[in-house]
C-alpha cells in the first residue's frame, strides 16, 4: 500500500517548524480525553437531548473498537519522520507536544481522525442548535483540522486520514439515521454492537490493557444507561424511548454491571492491573450517566426528546 504517496511530505514541506506546536494542540480537539469531556459537558447541561448525545458517546465507542481492531489486523507502520522533534519543543508544552507525537501502535486507520469525525459529525446531526448546514460546516472544519494535523505532525499518511474520517463518519451516519431514525433506545443498540466491537479488539490485540478498558467503558455506559431507564419508569416519568420491560432493562444492567464488579474485585488475583482497572472505568463510566440524576432528581432534569432531524 503506498501510504505516503501525495501526504506527508507534501504537508510538511508548505509550513515551518513551528507550525508543529500548533499541529500539537489543534490535534487534541480528535484526541479521546477532550472529546470525552466534550460529551459529558454536553451529557450535564442538554437534558432534552440527553439520549441523542449519549447515542454519539456510544457510537463513538464502537468506531473506537472497530478501528482499534482494524489497526491490529493490518499492522501498518507510522511515517519515519516527525515535523519537528520532540527535543526541540519548547518546555512549556513538551509534554502536550510528547502526547500527540510519540503515540504507540500501529499507523492504519487514524484514531484521531475517526473519533473526530464519528462524535463531531454525529453531533451535527442530533444537536439542535444553528442550522443543519452551519452544523454540519462546522463538524466537517473540525474534522479537517484535525486530520490535517495529524498530517503535518508527521504521525499519519494521508490514507490513513482519510479512512478513519470516512470510517467515523460512516458510523455516525449510520447510527443516527439508521438505528435512531428506526429504534427509539438506539443506545442500548450501539452498545450491544459496542460490546462486540470492543471484544474484537481485545481478541485482536491479544488482550491490551486499552483493549480491557474500552471494554469495561462500553459495560459501564450500557450498564447506567439501564439504571438510569430504571429509575425513571420507577419514578413514573415516561422515557422518551421504547424501554420495553423492567425485568430486560434490569437483566441488561445485571449483565453489564456484574463483569465490572468481579473485574475491581479481582485484583488480588490477576496480574495486571488492566483487568480491576477496566472494572473501576466501567463503574466510573456508569457514575457519569447516573450524577445528573442523583444530583438533581429527575424533577430537575428536563423530559428528554428525540427530535428526528
Amino acid at each position: 500500500m503506498a501510504r505516503g504517496i501525495g501526504g506527508v511530505d507534501v504537508i510538511q514541506g508548505l509550513v515551518p517548524d513551528v507550525a508543529a506546536l500548533v499541529a500539537a494542540v489543534l490535534t487534541q480537539l480528535g484526541s479521546a480525553w477532550f472529546l470525552s469531556a466534550l460529551l459529558v459537558v454536553l451529557y450535564w447541561t442538554r437534558p432534552e437531548e440527553e439520549h441523542d448525545i449519549l447515542l454519539v458517546s456510544s457510537l463513538l465507542l464502537v468506531a473506537f473498537g472497530i478501528y482499534r481492531t482494524l489497526k491490529e489486523l493490518f499492522a501498518l507502520p507510522r511515517p519515519a519522520e516527525l515535523l519537528l522533534a520532540p527535543a526541540d519543543a519548547p518546555a512549556l508544552i513538551r509534554p502536550l507536544y510528547d502526547a500527540a507525537v510519540l503515540g504507540t501502535g500501529y499507523g492504519f486507520p487514524s484514531g484521531h481522525a475517526t473519533n473526530s469525525a464519528v462524535v463531531y459529525i454525529g453531533l451535527a446531526a442530533v444537536l439542535g442548535i444553528w442550522t443543519r448546514r452551519r452544523r454540519y460546516a462546522t463538524a466537517t472544519a473540525l474534522v479537517t483540522v484535525v486530520a490535517l494535523t495529524r498530517i503535518l505532525l508527521g504521525v499519519h499518511y494521508l490514507v490513513d486520514v482519510v479512512a478513519g474520517a470516512a470510517l467515523g463518519t460512516g458510523v455516525a451516519l449510520l447510527g443516527v439515521y439508521g438505528v435512531r431514525q428506526f429504534i427509539d433506545d438506539g443506545v442500548t443498540v450501539a452498545l450491544v454492537l459496542g460490546v462486540f466491537a470492543s471484544a474484537g479488539y481485545v481478541v485482536a490485540s491479544g488482550g491490551l490493557p486499552e483493549s480491557l478498558l474500552l471494554s469495561g467503558a462500553v459495560l459501564g455506559l450500557l450498564g447506567g444507561w439501564q439504571l438510569l431507564m430504571l429509575a425513571r419508569m420507577s419514578a413514573g416519568i415516561r422515557p422518551p424511548v421504547g424501554v420495553g420491560s423492567a425485568t430486560r432493562r434490569r437483566g441488561l444492567a445485571a449483565l453489564a454491571l456484574a463483569p465490572l464488579l468481579v473485574a475491581v474485585g479481582s485484583t488480588p488475583m490477576v496480574d495486571s492491573l488492566a483487568v480491576p482497572a477496566s472494572g473501576l472505568v466501567g463503574l466510573a463510566v456508569a457514575g457519569v450517566v447516573l450524577a445528573p440524576t442523583v444530583w438533581q432528581g429527575d424533577s430537575g432534569r428536563q423530559r428528554p426528546s428525540i427530535r428526528r432531524r
